[in-house]
């Protein structure tokens, strides 16, 4: 071995001690390079398409593996490395012949031996799946996927960020695409249909299970709180939430979820609806997947009702509550989150609200098509609906409002951030312009600032003149869909007041849908304003 070790390190035209291929691919990373190995340590040097190094020392190696994968004599070298240091790296573009000179140098040099790993080369896309258990001193613990005792694939389950179950389909999410480096190949997701389960055989949810153990995703322990039948806004539906040490797990008709607290970026109470609805919203570092859809913001809606929470009594009792005494949920539900994540709760400025008409945090408004609600926070401002849109105040660039020819009671406003883009939010009542205005101004800069300060005073002039009846007392009323405001346009114009049973439900509903009928609605009132002026005229 010493003698056919020398000959190949004659051979690659390096130093005694040292081993040097091209062409070698470290996967993940993009095109190709050196790998050089010497008496202490080992590594790789990017060469094209762009720079880039990895360096290991020989003692971090624990077990290295050889396998005959990709065709045209394509070979690749596994490498794992001991707890805490690097997982595991994968080096392709060997040769055949490139196999002994490793295995010697591995050995003489670091003490490990090269084992030879079988692939499968049917090309199935069904076989085994077999966790593979920890080895000694060994940070990587593998998912394989075997084909008649032969490797297909391997993932490394520390590098797995959430596992979802749908049915009998396991899908097992990595690293985010927009969180790659464009120098980087990364897997991001991949599925597994698990028909077993009968026969002591491997069935999904004990895939799932595991593979969340492994990976750092199980909630583990005793569950010391939970709410059921809890409405989230996003990713929709209604769940049951229970609360565990490491964190809080989700968990659905069709699909379960878990956040670690200590991906819980940041927190917000919001009261949607002036003493009826609240809304809890968790930012958090790793996005929940829902389909192709990232959830980065999870919203939980609460009412206003009392309830029992099914928490453990001592924990009742140093939020100041006594067990078997109904208590809000968000309140004891943002508590729990506070505590256990370390992060404070944000809410809406005091300002805005001792300024607005409506004596509320809320702002009414359409985002995309969506009914929902805009709250104007110190330091940021943040949508509740689908999909929740957060931006900090530091990031708008300007802010433009568009109050229109034929709306005399909405107008719409628009952030320009300083990445380029535009954020629309419309339909928004017009007796909120001028504390709207006051926020933005005190943020940023609007865009054509004196004609609007001409409106709004030249509106308050004339409002306190009453010039319509009723006009200074009227307020903010209650938006009426299409057909109504056609049909009142048409035969009962002076009926503005009547409630509208069909927003009010819509806007109360949980899953935060409205129809596309009540969007327009501010358009086609303002057109049948203009129709009553021109009639009297």
């Amino acid at each position: 071995q010493a003698a056919a070790a020398a000959a190949a390190m004659a051979g690659t035209g390096e130093a005694a001690g040292e081993l040097s291929f091209k062409n070698v691919g470290y996967v993940g990373k993009v095109g190709v390079g050196t790998f050089k190995l010497t008496a202490q340590q080992l590594g790789w040097k990017g060469t094209l398409p762009v720079d880039g190094q990895v360096t290991f020392t020989g003692q971090e190696i624990a077990v290295a593996e050889w396998q005959r994968s990709g065709g045209r004599d394509r070979c690749l070298l596994k490498l794992c490395f001991k707890g805490g240091l690097g997982g595991v790296c994968r080096f392709t573009g060997f040769r055949s012949a490139d196999l002994p000179s490793l295995k010697a140098h591995l050995q003489s040099s670091f003490g490990v031996a090269v084992q030879e790993q079988p692939v499968a080369i049917q090309g199935w896309n069904w076989g085994d799946m077999k966790l593979q258990p920890p080895k000694a001193g060994v940070a990587d613990r593998e998912l394989r996927f075997m084909v008649n005792d032969k490797l297909g694939f391997d993932l490394p389950t520390g590098e797995i960020k959430q596992v979802g179950l749908v049915k009998n389909d396991v899908t097992i999410e990595f690293r985010d695409r927009a969180t790659a480096e464009q120098t980087e190949e990364v897997l991001c997701e991949i599925c597994f249909t698990v028909p077993g389960g009968a026969d002591g055989g491997l069935s999904a949810e004990a895939l799932r299970d595991d593979l969340q153990t492994r990976a750092g995703l199980a909630t583990t322990g005793s569950v010391f709180a939970r709410f059921t039948d809890v409405t989230i806004v996003a990713p929709r539906g209604k769940h049951d939430v229970e609360f565990f040490n490491e964190g809080i797990k989700l968990r659905g008709k069709s699909q379960s979820y878990v956040i670690l607290f200590s991906n819980m970026a940041r927190l917000f109470l919001l009261e949607t609806e002036p003493q009826k609805q609240w809304t809890f919203v968790i930012g958090v570092t790793e996005p929940l997947r829902q389909g192709k859809t990232l959830h980065t913001f999870i919203a939980f809606s609460f009412d206003d009702n009392k309830i029992i929470p099914e928490i453990d009594e001592e924990m009742l009792k140093e939020f100041n509550e006594k067990p078997g005494e109904g208590c809000l949920a968000h309140l004891i539900f943002g508590q729990l989150i506070r505590k256990f994540s370390g992060k404070p709760i944000a809410a809406p400025s005091a300002d805005f609200r001792a300024s607005s008409p409506l004596k509320a945090d809320a702002i009414p408004c359409t985002y995309k098509a969506v009914h929902g609600h805009l709250f104007f926070l110190k330091q940021s401002f943040i949508y509740v609906s689908k999909p929740v849109v957060w931006c900090r105040w530091q990031d708008i660039q300007s802010a433009a409002v568009d109050t229109g020819l034929l709306r005399g009671r909405s107008f719409d406003l628009t952030l320009h951030t300083k990445q380029g883009t535009s954020i629309d939010f419309v339909h928004i009542d017009h007796p909120l312009l001028q504390p709207i205005v006051d926020v933005l101004k005190a943020h940023t800069t609007i865009l054509d600032l004196d004609r609007l300060e001409q409106k709004i005073q030249t509106r308050q002039r004339r409002s306190s003149q009453g010039a319509s009846p009723g006009g200074a007392d009227r307020g903010v009323r209650p938006r009426r869909s299409a057909a109504e405001g056609a049909k009142a346009a048409a035969h009962e114009p002076d009926d503005d007041d009547e409630d509208d049973e069909d927003f009010e439900d819509d806007s109360a509903e949980d899953d935060g849908d409205s129809s596309g009928e009540e969007l327009d609605v501010d358009d086609d009132e303002g057109a049948a304003s203009a129709s009553k002026k021109r009639k009297k005229r």
